[in-house]
């Protein structure tokens, strides 16, 4: 959900995405190296979910919450993986 909320609130434009991304999930804008890491990241998955389109729309159909079919399954797809690996990052702390 958080990738389709930033991919349509960035208008899909990828630098905005990412640093978008990092800023909701760290509270704090990305460096460069990190902007590049994942800008790179992004291009990546994409490249990967285009090639791979039944991969795509499986990888945005998993969730409770049905997908926006209005939006790209491989870009979603893409923006859902840099998500995921942010989630993994050290600055982003879960409070139980």
């Amino acid at each position: 959900v958080l990738g389709e909320t930033l991919y349509r609130d960035c208008g899909g434009r990828r630098d905005e995405l990412v640093e978008q991304a990092f800023l909701r999930l760290t509270c704090r804008p990305p460096d460069e190296a990190e902007r590049r890491i994942l800008g790179r990241m992004y291009d990546e998955q994409l490249k990967w979910f285009r090639e791979h389109p039944e991969n795509a729309a499986a990888h945005v159909g998993i969730g409770d919450t049905p997908r926006d079919a209005t939006l790209p399954a491989p870009e979603i797809a893409a923006a859902a993986t840099v998500v995921n690996a942010l989630m993994n990052h050290d600055g982003f702390v879960v409070k139980r």
